[in-house]
């Protein structure tokens, strides 16, 4: 099973958690502090609980959902995934730290996708050891439900690593649109 790892575990970091999750990956769910973490499985099981009262899931998935995502309080255990989607808040210099700390542990390959609206995908990369894969995955809220995935390249994203964050969107579900990189994207 492929691991992805949800960095923020807030209402969107939380809600890209449980997306993943549904379509069978290995979720790793990291934030700063371990409530905040708690506080994210929370909100999974809850929103996965109200599926359930609505007849849209049985118990069984209920369960084998949430199996598949596992919290983590520390970063270094996270270091051979493939895709690390950035869900943190609007604040440079937070991202800016997580990125050093993703860039020491993740395997050169690795993509790193924010989920940014506001910030510069070109800048955001810059900060970090791997702009050609680096790049923009923003879901809508609620993003277990909005459909709609922008996909934003910064000038150095490589073809390679757009095409395959395409294929992620198409895996899990949701509907791609490949967007120019501009304040607020679409």
């Amino acid at each position: 099973m492929e691991k992805i790892l949800v960095a923020g575990a807030g209402t969107m970091g939380s809600g890209i958690a449980q997306v993943f999750a549904q379509a069978g990956y290995c979720v790793l769910l990291y934030d700063i502090g371990k409530p905040f973490v708690d506080r994210g499985i929370e909100r999974v099981e809850k929103t996965l609980s109200r599926m359930v009262e609505k007849a849209l899931l049985d118990e069984g998935n209920k369960t084998k959902i949430l199996g598949n995502i596992a919290p983590i309080y520390d970063l270094s255990g996270a270091g051979g995934i493939g895709l690390a989607v950035e869900a943190i808040s609007e604040d440079m210099q937070a991202k800016v730290r997580l990125y050093g700390q993703l860039d020491a542990i993740l395997k050169d390959d690795a993509i790193l996708a924010s989920n940014t609206s506001a910030l510069s995908i070109t800048e955001l990369a810059s900060q970090t050891k791997r702009p050609e894969n680096f790049i923009g995955m923003h879901f809508f809220n609620p993003a277990n439900t909005m459909k709609l995935v922008e996909v934003i390249k910064g000038l150095q994203t490589s073809e390679a690593t757009l095409g395959k964050v395409k294929e992620y969107v198409q895996r899990i579900g949701k509907t791609g649109i490949e967007v120019e990189e501009a304040p607020g994207f679409v």
